[in-house]
């Protein structure tokens, strides 16, 4: 029976090339692709890059062409749609290279200094996405809470200096673990096994922890406050009834229908609402706590290599998916998009 279960680098303290390729049969990419296991993961692979690529494509041109949507917030969507685009067009098709590259060979082929540039872009487009996920999110929280100091605090200018500290910081974040990858004596080329313990913990508590407590609260109180404001327009329902009782009839009715009408359109925004909570949250946190978990269990207990490439890819699944939470779950950028494609047409 043919071994169908895909090969990847044995994150072990006593790998070495050397040593992979002594225990390594090299294939041709004809054989490589008859495995069934690694015909699928190339093709959701290349599926996922035309996700990432085109997708945020269509978010960053949509933006740019539509005036309407030249404001705070989705200035902070075309920044996120941006680190996405990167991580589709760059750091996906090395990924996919790579994969099939080392089904043939057993080790990674194109150099160390490759190697280090597409860690780099890695980590750096992966936290900038991160981090403008936070961004979007915190202008929505800014949005809710104070809606009368929202053009205030989010001025264009404002706007401009949070993108570029986004990026700035992820940069340096990057450049941090790289040196800490590169120091480390239990690195594997082109792995994320063997990152020391005091970077792994400081990225799962700075470029995970901190983010998703953020997102989670932002979602909630958005929650909370429309939930608050259901509660004011039921307890308005009945006075305004009661305020009608002594008129015509027909007018009475009329009333009543509008406020049903009214209490029905609240409990669709509570329900898309709801809905953006669970899609924005499950997908970060989906994404995201399986990679940095297990680059901070790495650090003292080896991961098995199928582990922390399911992770890895893991990770590329949430810049695929940005686009669609944050541009096709938007009715208004939905709208744009339509109109923007037909105008071009």
């Amino acid at each position: 029976m043919p071994n169908l279960s895909i090969s990847v680098p044995n994150l072990t303290t006593s790998t070495t090339v050397s040593s992979i390729l002594n225990n390594f049969k090299e294939s041709s990419l004809g054989q490589v692709l008859t495995r069934p296991d690694i015909l699928t993961l190339a093709l959701f692979l290349s599926i996922l890059i035309v996700l990432c690529g085109v997708g945020n494509a269509l978010v960053c041109r949509t933006i740019f062409v539509t005036r309407r949507l030249h404001f705070p917030g989705y200035y902070f969507v075309a920044s996120l749609a941006v680190a996405d685009f990167l991580v589709g067009v760059f750091v996906l098709p090395l990924s996919l290279a790579y994969m099939m590259t080392f089904q043939m060979k057993g080790y990674w082929i194109f150099g160390e200094a490759v190697c280090d540039v597409w860690v780099l872009a890695s980590m750096w487009f992966g936290c900038a996405s991160i981090l403008n996920l936070c961004a979007v999110t915190w202008d929505r929280y800014i949005a809710v809470t104070s809606p009368l100091l929202y053009v205030m605090r989010m001025s264009d200018r404002h706007v401009i200096r949070l993108i570029v500290g986004i990026w700035s910081t992820s940069f340096i974040a990057a450049i941090i673990n790289c040196y800490g990858l590169k120091m480390s004596p239990t690195r594997v080329l082109c792995e994320v096994s063997g990152l020391p313990l005091i970077y792994s913990s400081i990225d799962f508590l700075l470029l995970f922890l901190l983010p998703l407590v953020c997102v989670v609260f932002v979602n909630c109180k958005i929650w909370i406050i429309a939930t608050r404001q259901l509660k004011r327009i039921q307890a308005q329902v009945p006075q305004a009834i009661e305020l009608n009782e002594t008129q015509d009839t027909s007018v009475v009715d009329t009333s009543s229908s509008q406020s049903q009408t009214s209490r029905n359109r609240t409990f669709k925004k509570e329900i898309k609402t709801f809905r953006t909570f669970l899609i924005v949250i499950g997908s970060f946190f989906c994404s995201w706590t399986p990679f940095y978990l297990m680059v901070f269990i790495d650090s003292f207990s080896k991961v098995i290599g199928v582990v922390a490439h399911f992770c890895v890819i893991l990770t590329y699944v949430n810049s695929a998916s940005n686009p669609l939470i944050y541009g096709i779950f938007n009715r208004e950028f939905r709208n744009a998009l339509f109109r923007s494609l037909k105008c071009r047409t």
